[in-house]
């Protein structure tokens, strides 16, 4: 959970939402205003009533500042303590563009405050978790992290893109927030991994491929788009193409250390590649590439390696295959028996050596 109080509640330009170092990067918020005071509230189904902290509702200047009553009125925490109250009221607050009175708890929590099941069922809100939207009387308001980092952006192509078949291609595409959302200063910053958008590229054959990106300054990130389709697809320009979404954190791995002596051994088959086959096999590649290259010697013995499975090295090994069966059509011709036709001996030692 987040200790999150109002900076700064002038009206100008500076107000922003500070988070102490606890945070919950998986939760979902949405930015609303308590007069021009800005303030993340979390979008909470586990929660029953709305939640303002106390420390939020003294940092409000003395004119939002409602009236507190004493009902009774109790909070448990998610791990079952009970925290203190101070009393209900009620408070006007401006989500995207809807003006709605709630009532809430003013309470010791660390989040700054939160949207219960009181507040999403009076509005008949829904929670779309593919899109990160809270959908409030048909207004699709994007939600954003626990620091106004807003959680999905649009990837939209600058210019027309042509594709050829079966091919793919790195496009630059530009980060932007949906209409719904209101600029962000930490829009543009970390990183972010690009996902598909819709199925509608995916039905002309085009698929975009999922990328880790550090979203800069200018916005612009690379994109890849696979051709899938037989024909040349375009995409248009201003053409939402994936969404971008924040990376919460990053895993380093170690790498397994390199085993020298295995470097050693694929260093020793390159200059000898006929050493990776059978003795059987390591006479056929020999035979094959007397009148070959070093490198055609060696492309030959990788081939042979890789269709190793299909010679018989041994009687024991031949067999025969069930997969199919010739028939010969000789009509109403007697078969016959011929003897062998001879070769002449200055083939024979040519024979030989097949």
């Amino acid at each position: 959970m987040i200790d999150t109080v109002i900076n700064n509640c002038a009206i100008d330009e500076r107000m922003t939402v500070l988070p102490d170092q606890k945070s919950r990067p998986y939760g979902l918020y949405v930015i609303g205003f308590i007069g021009q005071c800005k303030l993340a509230w979390l979008v909470d189904t586990g929660a029953m009533r709305n939640v303002l902290s106390y420390k939020c509702y003294m940092k409000l200047p003395e004119s939002l500042r409602f009236p507190l009553h004493e009902d009774g009125s109790q909070v448990f925490v998610a791990d079952g303590r009970k925290t203190g109250t101070y009393g209900t009221g009620k408070l006007s607050v401006r989500i995207g563009r809807q003006d709605v009175t709630i009532r809430v708890v003013v309470a010791d929590t660390e989040d700054s405050a939160i949207l219960g099941m009181e507040f999403l069922a009076d509005v008949d809100a829904k929670i779309d978790l593919v899109q990160q939207q809270l959908i409030i009387n048909g207004e699709q308001i994007d939600c954003c992290s626990d620091v106004n980092q807003q959680l999905s952006l649009r990837c939209v192509t600058r210019r027309l893109v042509t594709i050829e078949p079966h091919s793919e291609a790195v496009i630059p595409v530009r980060l932007l927030h949906r209409q719904s959302s209101a600029p962000c200063e930490t829009v543009n910053q970390g990183l972010r991994i690009l996902e598909p958008y819709s199925n509608r590229l995916q039905d002309k054959g085009l698929y975009v491929g999922r990328t880790l990106v550090s979203a800069g300054e200018t916005g612009l990130v690379p994109l890849r788009i696979l051709n899938t389709s037989e024909t040349t697809q375009t995409i248009g320009a201003q053409t939402v193409v994936a969404v971008a979404k924040p990376v919460t954190g990053v895993a380093e791995l170690e790498l397994p250390q390199v085993n020298s002596q295995c470097i050693n051994n694929t260093q020793h088959l390159e200059e000898n590649p006929g050493d990776m086959l059978p003795d059987l096999l390591k006479d056929l590649w020999q035979r094959s590439t007397k009148q070959l290259t070093a490198e055609e010697s060696q492309a030959v013995a990788g081939l042979i390696h890789q269709y190793k499975d299909v010679f018989s090295l041994s009687e024991q090994e031949l067999g025969r295959t069930n997969l199919i069966s010739h028939h010969i059509d000789t009509g109403n011709a007697r078969p016959i028996k011929q003897q062998p036709r001879r070769t002449s001996p200055s083939k024979h030692v040519e024979i030989e050596t097949l």
